[in-house]
């Protein structure tokens, strides 16, 4: 007898979690030096850093502990019902789909406005799923960076265009949560959101050059700094090492260059059209 065809099998893909943990590990980093600084300056410097701080702890609650958390769902599509986290709900209980619950990020273009186009922040502190799944034995959240969630609510025999939120969120909401794994397109965007993330990556890997570049000149203008301290305290004369100050100011200059012009390309949110990232939809016709 043939062995029976396992049941799809819906989970997060393995760059999601390095994703959310890069995102958790390189905030908390950020945050750690932010209070380091902001409270070794003391005074209105500490406040802002503990302000800073505690703004930037809610958006890594939200965009990398939550994240983290949901990854070991799995989500079976079985003939009659689907199996969420271990537990059945049937098709037949199916009630239908909650939400949105909350504002989200997007971008609305004002042709009549001095700023033409403005930016509709989610608040930092709003946590928790923005749809859910009814059935008569309970609710399920849906989660829209789980690959395949079209498939479930087709499955359970609801598109996500014939819901009025869903569609409504998902045509409107803009940002890099499309790019770094806490949004994932259904299957029709799956193209365009793939290119979109490799032309993420490619963007990133211009911003990290840049800024290593620099990096390596502000290291070569402190060696170089160094060098005359220390020839000073011997002699009692500062003779600077040019060559290597230039050489140093120049790296840091470049570097900054690089990485700044690919970051306001990518990320701009200043006067003017925000950058490509910032206004990424994957399910929008054109995208910048």
């Amino acid at each position: 007898m043939g062995q029976e065809a396992r049941p799809p099998l819906l989970a997060h893909q393995p760059w999601q979690r390095r994703a959310a943990l890069l995102r958790l590990l390189g905030g908390s980093l950020g945050l750690a030096l932010l209070l380091w600084a902001g409270l070794g300056g003391g005074g209105i410097l500490a406040l802002f850093a503990l302000l800073g701080a505690g703004l930037g702890g809610l958006y890594l609650l939200r965009t990398g502990w939550e994240p983290l958390r949901r990854l070991g769902l799995r989500v079976e599509l079985l003939p009659d019902g689907v199996r969420v986290g271990g537990v059945f709900y049937p098709k037949g209980d199916f009630l239908g789909l909650e939400g949105p619950q909350g504002p989200w990020t997007w971008l609305e273009e004002r042709p009549e406005a001095i700023q033409r186009f403005k930016v509709h922040l989610a608040p930092l502190w709003q946590t928790g799923p923005r749809f859910r799944l009814r059935f008569r034995t309970g609710e399920v959240p849906l989660p829209l960076d789980l690959p395949g969630w079209d498939r479930l609510l087709g499955h359970l025999g609801l598109s996500w265009r014939e819901h009025p939120g869903l569609s409504r969120y998902l045509t409107t909401a803009t940002g890099p949560a499309w790019l770094n794994g806490l949004l994932y397109p259904p299957a029709e965007a799956l193209e365009a959101w793939e290119e979109a993330r490799r032309r993420y990556r490619r963007a990133w890997a211009w911003i990290w050059a840049g800024f290593g570049v620099a990096a390596a000149g502000f290291g070569v203008l402190l060696w170089a700094l160094g060098q005359a301290w220390a020839r000073a305290g011997d002699s009692g004369e500062a003779a600077l090492p040019v060559p290597a100050l230039v050489a140093g100011l120049l790296l840091a200059v470049l570097g900054l260059a690089l990485g700044g012009l690919a970051f306001l390309g990518a990320f701009n949110v200043g006067r003017g059209r925000p950058g490509w990232v910032v206004a990424f939809n994957p399910l929008q016709g054109e995208n910048p």
